[in-house]
This record gives structure tokens, sequence and C-alpha cells, in this order.
């Protein structure tokens, strides 16, 4: 897990300051330098913003287009949010 968490406490930052917000599921990737602390640096930055998130394991995987790149490190977010999607 590159990070824990649980719900968003009703009326918190991560539930938009209202009593209910709206779950949004985030894809994060990354296979270049450290994808590891990528990942790591982008669920802080989102935890910062949104409060509490709830984060999947970091999963491998390759390329799709077969290209001679390094592996992807792979992993979901879930969060809540009052704010309009073009803004998360």
């Amino acid at each position: 897990m590159i990070g824990t968490g649980g719900p968003a406490a009703p009326g918190s930052e991560a539930a938009g300051g209202g009593d209910s917000g709206v779950p949004v599921f985030l894809g994060l990737g990354a296979n270049l330098g450290d994808p590891l602390a990528q990942l790591a640096r982008a669920v802080r930055a989102l935890t910062v913003r949104f409060g509490d998130l709830r984060t999947s394991g970091v999963y491998r995987s390759r390329p799709e287009d077969g290209s001679r790149q390094p592996d992807y490190l792979n992993a979901a977010v879930r969060l809540t949010t009052l704010e309009p999607p073009d803004d998360v």
C-alpha cells in the first residue's frame, strides 16, 4: 500500500465541507525515474487537497504497446468530494 485511510469524515474537507460528497476513483501510474516515489508523492498531494483517501495496493504492469520501456507501477485512489470533475 502506498497510503492508508478510511472514508472521509462527514463535514471534512475531503467531503467538500458538507455532510456528503461524491466518491471519485483515480488511477495512478508511473514508469520512469522512481515510480514508487512518484505514486507516494501523488497520494500525499491528493491527501493534502482532499483529506483521507482509500488506496489500493501497487500493481506492476507491462506497457500496452509492447514497447521497450520499464514496467508501470499502478494504483487506484478513492476520495470523496463535492468538486466538479474538471476541478479534480
